[in-house]
């Protein structure tokens, strides 16, 4: 019995500690009130759908989804804003690729605010499917996404010339060179460097700093688990110890 108790308290004490964290924050109404208190920071590996606000760490806590406000912010550093946009559903990752599919959807969603600048700010919105980019430019009101697509050759293309089974459209590079273009920020090295540009974030961060006019921006801080993971650790041992000594509770 002593070591059924100790392996469900194992189990649901560090599920406990992942799932209920209030930190600071805020949010903004869709009447552009902002209103403080604290916010469920959960460790998000998704955009959230919504989020747990609460006034005052005793009080009741409400839930949000994009439709209902314009944006949250945790402890100052990590900010989501809602927009209505235009999202790919085409997965890009190598054991889920199909043929070329250019489908995609409209949705509320949070996108998560990576860098803002005097030209053009950059998002992201992560779900099961892939991650995304988004840029918008100073003014509008509607991002757009950096288009990556990875799919699989029709079997007709795939010829001794042309073996490769996949192919690639680097959409998001030409939407980049554009937008640096627009803005007179298309470089002789910057241009350089667009052809070969990775669809990740740090790469793409860069190059909107760039496009921003931007030396050192800002980097978005990104939440971390070390603490919970050691209290986890700690826990662990001390009930793993307890079980198999001879201690007595």
């Amino acid at each position: 019995m002593r070591c059924f108790y100790s392996f469900l308290f194992l189990i649901l004490f560090p599920a406990f500690c992942f799932s209920q964290r209030y930190s600071p924050g805020s949010v903004i109404t869709l009447k552009g009130d902002t209103i403080r208190g604290f916010i469920n920071q959960r460790e998000w590996d998704s955009n959230p759908r919504s989020v747990s606000f609460k006034d005052s760490s005793q009080a009741v806590a409400r839930n949000f989804n994009a439709a209902d406000i314009k944006q949250f912010t945790v402890d100052s550093s990590v900010t989501y804003k809602s927009y209505v946009c235009k999202i790919s559903l085409a997965p890009i990752e190598e054991n889920h690729l199909v043929t070329r599919d250019t489908s995609s959807k409209i949705d509320t969603v949070f996108l998560q605010v990576l860098q803002t600048g005097k030209n053009v700010d950059l998002m992201s919105y992560s779900d099961e499917v892939k991650t995304r980019y988004y840029i918008m430019e100073n003014g509008s009101s509607q991002p757009q996404e950096l288009l990556y697509r990875v799919y699989l050759r029709d079997r007709s293309e795939i010829t001794a010339a042309a073996p490769a089974e996949t192919r690639t459209e680097n959409i998001y590079i030409h939407q980049l060179n554009n937008i640096a273009l627009k803005y007179n920020t298309l470089t002789h090295k910057l241009a350089k460097e667009l052809p070969s540009l990775e669809y990740k974030e740090y790469k793409i961060f860069k190059v909107i700093s760039l496009i921003n006019g931007m030396q050192k921006p800002p980097q978005v801080k990104r939440r971390t688990t070390f603490y919970r993971l050691g209290l986890a650790a700690v826990i662990f041992g001390f009930i793993t110890y307890m079980v198999y000594s001879n201690v007595r509770f």
